[in-house]
């Protein structure tokens, strides 16, 4: 079965890195694209599910806790990892708090982001 990924992210350069990360896993992976919080909701409420949700914080002129909001309030099951060039304990808590699951910062370092991401998803999609 072919795992469902929704990843939303602003910067198309960080979804690169992003995908690579997800591919280490498995090339078996369908990859959603979005690039606005707005959009990914949009996607969610067509009813398409899901295995994994990875969705950046700061969105071009919107938060990417509005995605992670927005699935809490229907779906606890479906694992959602945030993404950040942020690693401030407020931002990472917030999200915790609103139902992540997990926090991966990018960091300065694309290679170790996508190393860092592979684990997660790894971990989520183990089956």
């Amino acid at each position: 079965m072919t795992a469902q990924i929704l990843l939303v992210d602003d910067d198309p350069a960080h979804r690169i890195f992003a995908v690579r990360g997800i591919n280490l896993f498995s090339n078996s992976v369908q990859i959603h694209q979005c690039s606005s919080a707005t959009e990914a909701i949009k996607h969610i409420k067509e009813n398409i599910v899901y295995d994994l949700i990875v969705v950046d914080l700061k969105l071009d002129h919107e938060n990417g806790l509005d995605v992670v909001k927005f699935v809490r309030q229907t779906n606890v099951y479906t694992p959602i990892v945030v993404i950040s060039t942020s690693d401030l304990p407020v931002h990472i808590s917030e999200s915790y708090q609103l139902g992540a699951n997990c926090f991966i910062s990018k960091g300065t370092d694309p290679i170790a982001f996508s190393q860092n991401l592979f684990k997660c998803v790894k971990f989520y999609l183990r089956g």
